[in-house]
């Protein structure tokens, strides 16, 4: 056997001896209960400042999981992001994902995380839009979160999708509103204010108009993490619930 023969053996010899190291490194991590909980920047729920993330959500998840002895590390992504790895990775958590009649089978829900939020639809102030019920929205143009429920909503009561407005930030729907690209947003009532004022404007250029829905969002995970993990966390939180150490109608 010639000498580059024998090189090119050992290397591909290392490289798979690597290979196989790393899976059971993986596995390893798995078995020992380390996860990853996503959210995205949705203040006062779960969000970044001053290089921390902070926020309901965030407090809530991180004592059920030390409550559970599971190892864990946080971040923020883009909500389309936070939705995929949610739905297609093992032990991923997304915190605050809305249990809705679309998502019910994609998930497992762990448990709520906030109360009930009411989304409202919102318009400039001192526009002459009249709305009198949910059926009203088709006349508008409207703009919502990417990858949402709200854009699912409209979607699914047969809302023209070229007058749905996607973005990734909430600052765009501010701003494009009071640009007159759309008519109207959709936004829980909890995260209108503090994220109108975060992304610099006043929250009295918006007018409130009629409740659209109801929604509660939810520690969740996809159908690839065990059901071990989630019976942990389940167990987790009802310990803690009914210890009064959280509670989620505040």
């Amino acid at each position: 056997m010639s000498k580059l023969l024998k090189d090119v053996l050992l290397i591909l010899t290392v490289f798979t001896l690597s290979i196989v190291l790393l899976n059971r490194s993986i596995a390893d991590e798995a078995r020992n209960g380390i996860v990853t909980a996503g959210c995205s920047d949705w203040k006062p729920y779960c969000y970044k400042e001053d290089g921390r993330l902070q926020g309901a959500l965030v407090d809530i998840s991180k004592a059920v999981l030390d409550a559970a002895n599971v190892e864990y590390t946080f971040d923020v992504y883009p909500w389309i992001r936070v939705y995929h790895k949610g739905l297609n990775e093992a032990d991923f958590l997304i915190l605050g994902l809305g249990r809705t009649q679309k998502r019910e089978a994609l998930f497992k829900w762990i448990a709520p995380l906030k109360k009930t939020a009411k989304i409202h639809a919102y318009q400039r102030a001192g526009s002459n839009i009249s709305l009198v019920n949910t059926d009203d929205l088709t006349d508008y143009i409207i703009a919502v979160e990417r990858g949402s429920y709200t854009y699912d909503y409209l979607v699914e009561r047969g809302h023209d999708v070229e007058k749905i407005v996607t973005v990734s930030r909430y600052d765009q729907i501010f701003k494009m509103m009071l640009d007159n690209r759309v008519q109207l947003f959709l936004l829980d009532d909890s995260a209108f204010k503090p994220e109108a004022k975060r992304s610099g404007f006043d929250p009295k250029l918006f007018q409130r108009s009629i409740l659209v829905f109801k929604v509660t969002e939810y520690l969740a995970t996809s159908e690839k993490t065990s059901d071990e993990m989630v019976e942990k966390l389940k167990a987790s939180y009802a310990k803690l619930i009914e210890q009064g150490k959280i509670n989620i109608s505040d």
